[in-house]
């Protein structure tokens, strides 16, 4: 229960301080640059978008310059982390072979101990063992373990050296006697002393021969040895010693345990001689591969400094032992030092890595890496400078299509201002986003007090809202067919209310989503007031027709040109001497017609079907075969969705009244034609209109197509979209 010994290792923390602060370092200047190439990158993204930046060529590929530049960094940087892992592999892979090899030369080394301590116990449990039953017990443990050889050394004071040699003479050994080497290393009996310690027992016995007898005694390192174990009675191990057999140049090591009796010691010692290359090679063959991937040296550090190397493992290193010894006084990832305690002497277990393991763990990864990471760069700066070629190309065809649709533009604002018609663009919330220069004159406002205004919040008056949103609400969702016809008042700048005819269509972009709404309108103000004068023209005539001896008819036109009387008023049987169902029962109006006038009649009936009003004088026979001149005004009736007449008015008066009704006919004519003429430029409208729309959809298609070519960062996308 004792302390008998106290070790202490002295380890320096230099290494380890400079693993932190080279670690701490690699963060820093791993973080600095990187820092800086993003302030680079964002103050000259900012300087790009600048207005009045002038393109210089440095910055014209900065993105390629700055991607080289970051590339290269990151390459060397990956590069030297490559290294660094494949570094700390190799190093983690050598301490573990090494930990085990250097671990297993102890382990021997320890069972060696508790094999002699083993062989000290049997010969305490025995008075006398024979030299059969040492054989068969050391033989075992020296067949099984690191030891060379077992050895029993009995003590033998001076006057027991006859009988001793004489006892063992009778055992068989005929020429036994205790021995010892001279200056010459020649054998020569032991010369007096007080105390011999002859070798008795050897199991194995040396390949060579070696006669038993030699006295320990006689060489001063086993004296040593003999005589500490002697004193402590703990195992001693001697100083590395040449051996007895062998080459005298390989070192040995001789591990001295005492034997007691009778609870003293002094009977005798058992020895286990170690032969230190063959220790070594032992133990490196169970585990080594072939070829070895590690060098192991055992080394018995003298004071002050000196270095004595012991046993190298393969025998190839031999030629290394400076190199060895070199390494051993100093500290490295790939290197193990490891103590050895043996029996109170302390060796010291030395690995390094031989080429084979070299070879295993090639510095390949910084290599590899660095030339992945220059084929990435130069692909990456490729691809920018491409793409930014591609890019510059693109805004100049943007420009370049810009400019021209801006000319398109103006020469399609002049095709509007042209137009006889107002000619309106609503977007999806019905703000007037377009309108020509007849509307603005119409309203009589300016352009930046029409557009982005609400048409039906600031140009229809009140009363007429509510249907005008719920017509642009059909026209969104789709219910209403294009060129829907649509009439409603407007309210100009001067309070002036003014009815317009529209034609719509809805634009819808290529996915169908509504963009607005187009419109034509024309102002059917004075047309509308030329309609209310006729109709009341006609109510009066049908009064004065009463009154007088002419008369008035309306025929209905049906769909195959004939013709069915509505209304017959006035003088028509004083005129003609019959009633209009004798008439009808005759054959109708062109059975009172002369036959020589047969042809003005016909001529008169196509002008009417085809939409003329038509002044004819004819002549009639009436009931009685009187020959009357007539002078007969017809007025057809236009149905627009029909496209064809469907109503003739028609008024015949006596030639006696030629004056008068010449007269009234001009006034009517001359109301007519111009009715006609507004009619004219509805039809217009509707063609310009859908025209304006086939260049609209050209225009915005070129534009959604450098859209799709145009990055979301680019400074003409904003225009663009405007």
């Amino acid at each position: 229960g004792r302390v008998i010994m106290a070790v202490g290792i002295d380890i320096l923390a230099d290494n380890w301080v400079m693993e932190i602060h080279r670690v701490y370092w690699q963060a820093l200047w791993a973080s600095i640059p990187i820092l800086l190439l993003v302030g680079w990158f964002i103050a000259v993204r900012v300087w790009r978008r600048r207005p009045s930046a002038k393109p210089l060529f440095p910055l014209s590929h900065f993105e390629a310059i700055a991607i080289a530049v970051y590339g290269l960094y990151l390459t060397s940087l990956a590069a030297l982390l490559g290294e660094e892992g494949e570094r700390l592999s190799r190093q983690r892979l050598f301490q573990q072979l090494a930990q085990t090899r250097l671990a297993y030369v102890r382990a021997m080394i320890e069972n060696t101990q508790r094999d002699l301590a083993s062989l000290a116990r049997y010969f305490e449990s025995s008075d006398y063992v024979e030299r059969q039953e040492f054989a068969r017990f050391a033989g075992e443990l020296a067949r099984n373990g690191a030891a060379e050889s077992y050895l029993w050394v009995p003590i033998v004071p001076a006057e027991e050296r006859t009988s001793f040699e004489e006892a063992a003479r009778r055992e068989g050994l005929a020429d036994f006697a205790i021995w010892e080497r001279n200056i010459q290393w020649e054998p020569s009996p032991a010369s007096p002393r007080e105390v011999y310690y002859p070798v008795s027992y050897a199991e194995p016995m040396p390949e060579e021969g070696i006669k038993l007898g030699y006295d320990l005694g006689s060489e001063p390192l086993r004296r040593a040895a003999v005589e500490e174990a002697l004193r402590t009675g703990l195992p001693t191990a001697s100083t590395p010693l040449p051996l007895l057999y062998g080459s005298p140049k390989e070192p040995g090591l001789l591990i001295v345990q005492p034997v007691s009796s009778g609870g003293r010691q002094g009977r005798g010692l058992v020895m286990g001689v170690l032969r230190l290359q063959g220790l070594l090679e032992h133990a490196m063959h169970l585990h080594q591969e072939v070829p070895p991937w590690l060098g192991v040296g055992l080394v018995k550090a003298n004071p002050p400094q000196e270095i004595s190397i012991l046993a190298v493992y393969p025998k190839e290193h031999l030629a290394d032992l400076p190199t060895i010894t070199a390494r051993m006084q100093l500290s490295g990832p790939l290197h193990a030092v490891r103590p050895l305690f043996i029996s109170g002497q302390v060796f010291v277990l030395t690995a390094c890595p031989t080429s084979a393991f070299e070879a295993l763990q090639p510095h390949r990864a910084p290599w590899l890496i660095s030339l992945t990471g220059l084929s990435l760069t130069a692909i990456a700066a490729i691809l920018v400078v491409t793409f930014h070629r591609r890019q510059r190309t693109l805004e100049e065809q943007v420009l370049s299509r810009t400019i021209a649709l801006e000319a398109e533009r103006d020469r399609a604002q002049a095709y509007l201002d042209v137009a006889g018609v107002i000619l309106l663009h609503l977007d999806r919330e019905g703000r007037v986003t377009l309108i020509n220069r007849r509307g603005l004159e119409i309203l009589g406002c300016a352009a930046e007090d029409v557009i982005g205004k609400v048409w039906v919040d600031h140009f229809v008056p009140p009363e007429e809202r509510e249907e005008t949103r719920r017509v642009l609400e059909a026209l969104n969702q789709g219910s209403v067919p294009a060129f829907e016809y649509h009439e409603n008042a407007i309210l100009t700048a001067r309070g002036e209310r003014r009815l317009i005819a529209w034609h719509n269509i809805p634009i819808r972009d290529r996915e169908g989503r509504l963009q607005g709404i187009l419109s034509s309108g024309e102002d059917i103000t004075e047309r509308r007031h030329a309609e209310e004068l006729l109709r009341e023209s006609e109510t009066r005539h049908r009064r004065v027709s009463t009154m007088i001896s002419d008369y008035a008819y309306a025929f209905r036109v049906e769909p195959d040109n004939t013709l069915k009387r509505e209304w017959v008023i006035g003088g028509f049987e004083r005129t003609t001497g019959f009633t209009p169902e004798e008439s009808e029962a005759r054959g109708g109006w062109s059975a009172l017609i002369y036959p020589e006038d047969m042809p003005i009649a016909l001529a008169r009936a196509q002008r009417l079907l085809s939409g003329q009003t038509d002044v004819s004088e004819v002549r009639i026979v009436r009931k009685d075969g009187e020959i009357r001149w007539l002078r007969d005004y017809g007025l057809p009736e236009w149905d627009e969705r029909e496209g064809r007449v469907v109503r003739i008015y028609g008024a015949a008066e006596d030639i006696t009244e030629r004056k008068r009704a010449e007269e009234e006919r001009f006034e009517m004519e001359r109301r007519l034609l111009q009715a006609q003429r507004l009619e004219s430029l509805g039809v217009l409208a509707g063609g310009v209109a859908h025209d304006f729309n086939n260049l609209l959809m050209a225009i915005r298609g070129n534009l959604d197509l450098a859209l799709l070519d145009l990055p979301p960062a680019s400074p003409v996308r904003e225009s663009i979209e405007e």
